[in-house]
């Protein structure tokens, strides 16, 4: 990894986690009841034991989760090569969400920075999908400068309105209703 990229990330986001310094109620709210939440779900047990994951990749897997249970979208994209555990946690969030094949069709899209076209493909999103808005999770987008670089890029375009940084994973929702904010958050 890059050790003072991530050093940088960190002394960036100091507090926010916590949500200080956020100033839209939504996302504090957001910040405070999924990303750092504490207590366990009802499917972490079941999941960590059939999925066998551990360390941060479990920390990942779990706010997967607590996402897809906040959002509780219909339907749901998950990109190609996406490890096995993450969709799991995802389905275990919101299991009556369908899995979609076509990323237009879904609320919620899980997808990889290192994807060819990705930001073509966000910029080409719909606005709503069934009323909703689609929300984007972007997996690797502080793995390298130039991911980062492609992760910049993605959020200062629409429909990217309201953006977490978590290190190893960005969160963007589409919301209209908001203004522009983007977070780096210590997760």
């Amino acid at each position: 990894m890059y050790p003072l990229l991530h050093l940088r990330h960190w002394l960036h986001g100091i507090g926010k986690l916590r949500g200080f310094g956020i100033q839209s109620p939504w996302a504090y709210d957001f910040v405070k009841e999924v990303v750092a939440e504490r207590s366990p779900y009802y499917k972490y047990g079941e999941l960590d034991h059939n999925t066998h994951v551990q360390g941060s990749d479990q920390r990942l897997c779990h706010l997967l989760l607590r996402i897809a249970n906040f959002c509780q979208p219909q339907a749901i994209y998950i990109a190609p090569k996406t490890p096995p555990p993450y969709h799991a946690y995802i389905k275990g969030g919101c299991e009556r969400a369908d899995i979609v094949s076509n990323p237009q069709d879904a609320q919620l899209l899980l997808l990889s920075v290192h994807s060819p076209n990705i930001a073509e493909t966000i910029s080409h999103l719909p606005s709503t999908v069934n009323q909703e808005p689609p929300t984007i999770l972007l997996l690797g987008i502080n793995d390298t400068p130039n991911t980062l670089e492609i992760w910049n890029h993605i959020i200062s375009n629409p429909p990217c309105t309201l953006t977490f940084n978590l290190w190893k994973m960005g969160v963007i929702f589409t919301h209209e209703r908001y203004q522009p904010q983007h977070y780096i958050l210590n997760f």
